[in-house]
Order: C-alpha cells, then sequence, then structure tokens
C-alpha cells in the first residue's frame, strides 16, 4: 500500500549492479581512516548507469565496522571526501573516533534531481531504457532510497563493514526517504531520521501543520501521483495507510526519530503519536 499509494514502485535490483573502487586512501583524515570512493553502476538496453558512493572506515578497529549511510539531499560538499570543507550533517571525524564507518550518496546531485520536471536522473533513464517503464510509479524519493539499497549491495562485498550493524540516515526530505527506505530494505539494522514531517514519520491523518495537500502541491515530484488524491481533509481520512504502519514496518529493527519541538509545521506531536501508536508491531502494547 504504501508504495502503491504513497511512494511509488520501484524496480528490482539490476541483473549487472557492479562496483568498482576509483579511489583508496588509508591515510585520510589524519590517517584515522581509509577513504574509499565506489562507482555503483548497471546498464539498461546497452546504455550505461552510474552514481558515486563516498565511504569512510575507521583504521583503528575491533573487527568490521558498523556504518551510517547518509542520503544527502544538500550540497555535495556536505559530504566533500577531501574534507577541505568539513559540515556536521556529515560528522565523519566524530563517528570515526568512535569506531563506526560513514558513508554518503549525493543523491538529488548524482542519482535524481530534486526538480520536479527532472529530464535527467535515474528515474528518466528508466523511463527511457526500461522495458515496461509504465510498471513503475516511484517517485523521487523512492528512487533515492533505492541508490541507498544499492550501497548496501555494496557493503555485502566489503570485508570492513559489518552487515549486522547498518544504519539508514537522514534529514527533512533526506529523512522521508530514510524512512521509507528503512521500511523496504530489511537489510538496515536502524532506521535514524530526523525533522521528517509530513510524508514521513509524523501522521497524515492527523492533517496538523503541513498537509497531503500542501506537500504534494510544493513537491509533487517527491511522491507517487496517486498521493496527491488524497488532500483535503475528506479526502485524508480516505488515506488506507498511515505513518505508525510504516514505523511498524521497521520493527523489529531499530527506529530513532528526532525533532525540533517548536517545529510545529512538521508536526512533531504527530511524530510522537505516530511512534506510539506502533509499538504494538515492536510486541510492546
Amino acid at each position: 500500500l504504501f508504495a502503491s499509494e504513497v511512494y511509488g514502485v520501484a524496480p528490482p535490483k539490476p541483473a549487472d549492479l557492479a562496483f568498482r573502487v576509483v579511489e583508496s586512501n588509508p591515510k585520510a583524515l589524519d590517517g584515522r581512516a581509509t577513504l574509499k570512493r565506489i562507482v555503483i553502476s548497471f546498464s539498461l538496453g546497452g546504455e550505461p548507469f552510474s552514481f558515486p558512493l563516498t565511504l569512510f572506515v575507521p583504521n583503528r578497529r575491533a573487527g568490521k565496522a558498523p556504518v551510517f549511510l547518509l542520503l544527502n539531499h544538500r550540497g555535495v560538499d556536505n559530504t566533500d571526501p577531501t574534507r577541505k570543507t568539513r559540515s556536521d550533517f556529515w560528522p565523519v571525524e566524530y563517528a570515526i573516533a568512535r569506531g563506526y564507518a560513514m558513508a554518503a550518496i549525493n543523491v538529488a546531485a548524482d542519482v535524481d534531481p530534486d526538480a520536479r520536471n527532472a529530464t535527467t536522473g535515474l528515474r528518466q533513464f528508466y523511463r527511457a531504457h526500461y522495458p515496461k517503464p509504465e510498471t513503475l510509479t516511484w517517485a523521487t524519493l523512492a528512487a533515492w532510497a533505492w541508490s541507498g539499497s544499492r550501497a548496501v549491495d555494496y557493503f555485502e562485498i566489503d570485508p570492513d563493514i559489518d552487515l549486522a550493524h547498518i544504519a539508514i540516515i537522514g534529514h527533512s526530505r533526506g529523512a522521508k526517504t530514510a524512512l521509507w527506505a528503512g521500511a523496504s530494505d530489511t537489510r538496515y539494522a536502524l532506521t535514524c531520521v530526523n525533522g521528517t514531517g509530513e510524508g514521513g514519520s509524523s501522521l497524515a491523518r492527523r492533517n496538523f501543520g503541513e498537509t497531503i495537500a500542501g506537500i504534494t502541491t510544493n513537491y509533487p515530484h517527491w511522491f507517487t501521483p496517486k498521493y496527491a488524491t488524497y488532500g483535503g481533509k475528506a479526502k485524508t481520512d480516505t488515506l488506507p495507510v498511515d505513518t505508525h504502519e510504516l514505523i511498524g514496518l521497521v520493527a523489529p529493527r531499530g527506529y530513532h526519530a528526532g525533532e525540533q519541538t517548536l517545529d510545529v509545521h512538521a508536526d512533531p506531536r504527530g511524530s510522537w503519536l505516530a511512534l506510539s501508536l506502533a509499538l504494538p508491531a515492536c510486541g510492546i502494547e
């Protein structure tokens, strides 16, 4: 239901998915980490598509490293692999010091543009080359989440990564994406989202703060067109799913959500209520 009504149906993993490590620097971050820059690629109809994955792995660790994967919708300088530009949005230095690996995909820049009428990117590539493009109703957030799953495919062949401890993280529209990614791909042990709001962790049928009508008017490309049909109070009440069920799909794996108390537009109380309603899925009454 979430695929058909909210985020759209995405394609399966490509049959010829491939990974190429184009850089491996064991002296990154003043020798504290190994930087790996990986190109993830596949083809459709003989045409190639690729996007980069940046990964820092701590050099001082006991065994394999747990990893946090950020789906970055902001500028690429936030995940600058040279670290000449250091952003708290992706605190690699802090994570490495605590023994965690940190990975990032610049989803808006390298996977699918954050634009309502995009003429480039992953979804446009599938429209042009997929045998049955009409079966794919995925919107931008689903395309970004799809790219995260391809990063997990890479982690599965990287001997430095602890596959039992992979976390997906995101903020704002990246958090909406991370929540859908965590619900739809069970390889994530932790779904960690911040400031998701409407279309994310807050209850849609609560109809408080940003609404379905508002978000699908301002950002129609984020969701399948079907979601916009639930705009307006009367229609919102007919939405066959709501966020507590999405959070329930993450269970029994880890879930952590952060909200700003005064950010009423994102409805932090609605996010709390959704979590409370999801607790039975975790075996908590």
